[in-house]
């Protein structure tokens, strides 16, 4: 799920008051303004100025008006309300969002982010099943997944013994994960896969993450201010504390299993093209940006160097032609050999 898909603002439907009575929608019958082009209750466009109706005569019955005929408009919804220490406004002050690790309306859109692949990665965990716990009231925060037991998952539409046993197994392995996968599993705002694996690296481990103030998480490079303070709010929410004590207790891994960052490529960035002989592109990204460097995906007059493998095209070309330095696979390790 995309993260504005995680903490999707709720949208009230608001109904404004019609205009001083002039005309009738020609669809609906409702009173609109005089000048009104389409109908704010109905949306239909007005092909015509309707005059109101004429007021009653003298002796004479007042026609039926189109409105009489037809049902009343819907009444207003009221704005939503989030749970209680879970919500926030955006800062214009137009949406309201859930923000609360454990809010009960948003369960099964936070557990179905926690289980993905860039998140905890559990297999077989997906929205119909995570549905079916939810139901039978099995889980009412990620942390309970832990605690699952296999015969009463077994016991759930569709899943059997063996599908039990395999989600039980997949749950396990999970708790093993590296920081980064269980960061970007909290949901917390503008932290996606690729934040959540710089301030694993940075930090180390989640307690000194959760310590760390907005200035020193500005001081990260690709954390901004917005998403600072989206991160200290998170953690100083009592939902977020609660679950994360939980998770401490299940035994779930809090420490970056990878190098904390090295610096020997900071201020420098590399464009890789071409197939590498020693190691994957994406491996060959992980340990540039173990190292402090930062890789993009296409070549600007901004690129450091190009890091050519067999079969580089025209990412190769135009670093040629901007005058970039290229690198051969062997060169970049070299250069990380350097002063160890």
């Amino acid at each position: 799920l995309a993260q504005d898909e995680r903490q999707r603002k709720p949208e009230p439907v608001v109904q404004a008051a019609p205009e001083p009575a002039g005309a009738v929608c020609v669809a609906c019958g409702a009173a609109i303004g005089a000048d009104d082009r389409f109908c704010m209750f109905c949306g239909a466009k007005q092909e015509q100025d309707v005059p109101a109706p004429e007021p009653e005569a003298q002796g004479q019955a007042e026609p039926a008006s189109p409105a009489a005929q037809q049902p009343e408009p819907e009444p207003v919804q009221p704005a939503p309300e989030a749970a209680p220490g879970a919500g926030e406004r955006d800062p214009d002050g137009a949406a309201l969002r859930c923000t609360g690790a454990e809010c009960p309306a948003q369960l099964v859109r936070h557990l179905v982010h926690f289980a993905s692949r860039d998140a905890m990665d559990i297999e077989g965990l997906g929205p119909a099943v995570v549905e079916s716990l939810v139901n039978a009231g099995m889980v009412k925060n990620p942390a309970d997944l832990y605690h699952l037991d296999v015969d009463e998952v077994a016991k759930l539409d569709r899943m059997g013994k063996k599908s039990a046993k395999n989600l039980i197994a997949a749950l396990e392995k999970s708790k093993n994960n590296d920081l980064s996968k269980l960061l970007c599993a909290f949901g917390i705002r503008q932290v996606g896969s690729k934040a959540a694996q710089v301030l694993s690296r940075q930090f180390g481990s989640l307690d000194a993450l959760m310590q760390a103030t907005a200035e020193e998480l500005t001081a990260v490079e690709d954390i901004g201010g917005i998403t600072a303070e989206f991160i200290v709010r998170w953690f100083e929410n009592p939902q977020s504390q609660h679950l994360i004590e939980a998770l401490r207790e299940a035994g779930v891994n809090f420490q970056s299993t990878e190098e904390k960052a090295g610096d020997k490529l900071k201020g420098l960035t590399f464009v890789l093209t071409g197939t590498l002989a020693q190691m994957t592109r994406n491996e060959a990204k992980k340990l540039i940006e173990g190292n402090g460097g930062k890789v993009s995906g296409s070549v600007s007059k901004k690129t450091s160097y190009v890091v050519a493998g067999e079969a580089a095209g025209s990412k190769l070309t135009k670093a040629q032609s901007l005058g970039i330095a290229i690198l051969t696979e062997q060169e970049l390790l070299e250069m990380l050999e350097r002063d160890k």
